[in-house]
């Protein structure tokens, strides 16, 4: 058996062990406590976290559908800007076509006047007289560009040679281009 002295070492020690397994418990205790506010914090954080992201996609549907709807408005708005367009062109030619209309109706009504008889008799001598003078002033530039055509063509080659160096002394564009090989047909 046991001596005494032994039994009270082997109680010291079982009491040691007892003190140190409730130590441990206690430490035990203590670090769940902890581990238990720390996963709180962390779920908290969590749902913080969660709540944030839901307001984040919530303000991100939010802007979406605030373009979306701004996009639908401005379309909306650029139909209407064509319509109003297209109704302004269209008034404006009904516009003129009027005003063309009621030009002619007074033209014709004036023409019924005296002066109007009297412009209508002048206007029907008027006609050929104004043909001839085109005709008379054709035939007048047709003739002028013969002349100096054979001008152009009397010139010789000598006398061309002998110009060329004094085309700064002619001071008429007709007349330096008469004597310069630009103005000679070749």
């Amino acid at each position: 058996m046991a001596s005494e002295g032994e039994w009270a070492r082997w109680r010291g020690d079982m009491r040691s062990s007892a003190r140190g397994v409730e130590n441990s418990a206690a430490n035990i205790e203590q670090s769940s406590a902890r581990a238990a506010a720390a996963s709180d914090r962390t779920a908290e954080n969590s749902a913080r976290t969660a709540r944030a992201s839901e307001d984040t996609a919530r303000s991100a549907r939010s802007a979406a559908t605030a373009s979306w709807v701004s996009a639908g408005f401005a379309a909306v708005s650029a139909i209407q800007n064509a319509r109003a367009a297209r109704a302004a062109e269209e008034q404006t030619a009904i516009t003129q076509s009027m005003a063309a209309q009621e030009q002619t109706h007074q033209f014709a009504m004036w023409r019924q006047t005296e002066e109007g008889k009297q412009y209508v008799a002048w206007r029907n001598q008027a006609i050929p007289l104004a043909q001839l003078l085109r005709d008379r002033q054709t035939q007048w530039q047709l003739a002028w560009a013969q002349a100096i055509g054979n001008a152009q063509d009397s010139v010789s080659a000598q006398e061309l040679e002998h110009m060329k160096p004094h085309t700064v002394q002619v001071r008429s564009g007709r007349l330096k281009r008469l004597f310069t090989n630009e103005g000679v047909a070749g």
